[in-house]
């Protein structure tokens, strides 16, 4: 659990949530590998819990804090990420058109890179007690970057998972 001023109103809470749910992925990131069915279904279901809380998010108005990206993303996941049963997969950008652009190839482990990587800043922002900037940063950056990475993940994982059962 992250420190954190007294929090009593309805989006402070759903701050807070997001923030315990994003440290949550983050660590999971973070561990070392796990057995690869094991390591799939814990991170995806920690993503469904990240996608249900970045839809909670309450809109806020940024402040003047500044997010420092973390330093060292490619070391700190390689391990977990080098254990999932897939990495490339094939994907459309916008499939709500009636011509969809041609699929493109896309990557679990830089889809989750990037995921964590805005949730780490976030975090620093949220720890150093400006909570509302890290709102805003997270629900800005889940509309225009992670989240399309976080659905693109969840799916290409969901189906890795269903077809490869023993």
């Amino acid at each position: 659990m992250l420190g954190h001023p007294a929090m009593h109103a309805p989006e402070d809470i759903a701050i807070k949530s997001f923030a315990d749910v994003a440290s949550h992925v983050c660590a999971i990131l973070e561990s070392p590998a796990q057995p690869p069915s094991d390591g799939v279904a814990e991170i995806r279901l920690a993503l469904a819990e990240l996608h249900v809380a970045a839809l909670r998010l309450p809109v806020v108005e940024p402040g003047d804090s500044i997010d420092d990206p973390p330093s060292n993303v490619s070391q700190i996941c390689a391990e977990r990420l080098e254990s999932l049963p897939i990495d490339l997969y094939w994907d459309i950008f916008d499939p709500l058109t009636y011509e969809p652009a041609a699929p493109v190839a896309n990557s679990a482990d830089d889809d989750l890179r990037d995921i964590y990587l805005d949730l780490k800043r976030g975090l620093a922002l949220y720890e150093r007690g400006a909570w509302r900037d890290a709102c805003w940063s997270w629900r800005f950056s889940f509309t225009w970057h992670w989240g399309e990475h976080l659905v693109g993940v969840q799916r290409a994982l969901y189906l890795a998972s269903r077809n490869h059962k023993e």
